[in-house]
């Protein structure tokens, strides 16, 4: 109620996909018509705010300021492909480092920040890719390919129902996030708590599996 309160479509698109995945995995056998009210109730929620629904329109997307951040941004990945500017929380915002004005002008006409520049992708691959290249952006996805595959794993071959529907709750809370990393930087604060949390449980849980030797990486 409180991501739905606020607008945020990022938060909202997310929150949605996590709860819709949870509900689909977890419920389809053992309350389908719980499933079918939840989906229900929750689309109702959406077309019935007009505001929500002005904030999640495609036209609304392709005037969000967000669209010129991820211009200059892959601008700025276009001069420092291989390694990226450099890791760290101020390269990007630095302007003795990074001219983002000057790549803010490479970028087309309606899709120019305007006044002071927003010093954050506002992306969280645009935000590794830009500050450790594509060598850095691999390595982070192949981290994001383990963690699917040995959730996917644990669902499925999970000892006990323990195992399996912790694997199911982690893995829900993994796509919102995922989802959310999208539309907002996730590598700094509160957010990669989260995300580092999400990655520390389901570890435990391999741990806890690997007892019996069901599964492996």
């Amino acid at each position: 109620t409180a991501t739905y309160l606020t607008m945020s479509r990022g938060s909202f698109v997310a929150v949605f996909v996590a709860v819709f995945v949870a509900l689909i995995v977890f419920f389809i056998k053992r309350n389908r018509l719980l499933v079918v009210f939840l989906i229900t109730f929750s689309l109702i929620a959406v077309t019935s705010v007009p505001a929500l629904k002005s904030r999640l329109s495609f036209n609304a997307a392709l005037k969000d300021i967000r669209v010129g951040i991820n211009l200059t941004t892959l601008e700025i990945i276009k001069d420092y492909p291989i390694t990226g500017i450099g890791f760290g929380m101020q390269t990007y915002g630095y302007s003795d480092f990074i001219d983002l004005v000057k790549y803010n002008a490479k970028i087309p006409p309606q899709y120019q920040q305007k006044g002071e520049m927003i010093r954050s992708p506002h992306n969280s691959f645009a935000d590794v890719a830009v500050r450790t290249g594509v060598v850095g952006l691999v390595l982070f996805l192949f981290i994001y390919f383990i963690f699917v595959r040995l959730g996917w794993k644990i669902i499925l071959y999970g000892k006990d129902d323990f195992i399996r529907d912790w694997g199911i709750c982690i893995m829900a809370a993994f796509i919102g996030v995922f989802i959310q990393e999208l539309f907002a930087d996730g590598m700094f604060g509160p957010q990669a708590i989260v995300l580092y949390t999400i990655f520390a449980i389901m570890t435990i849980l391999w741990q806890i599996n690997t007892e019996t030797n069901s599964i492996t990486i």
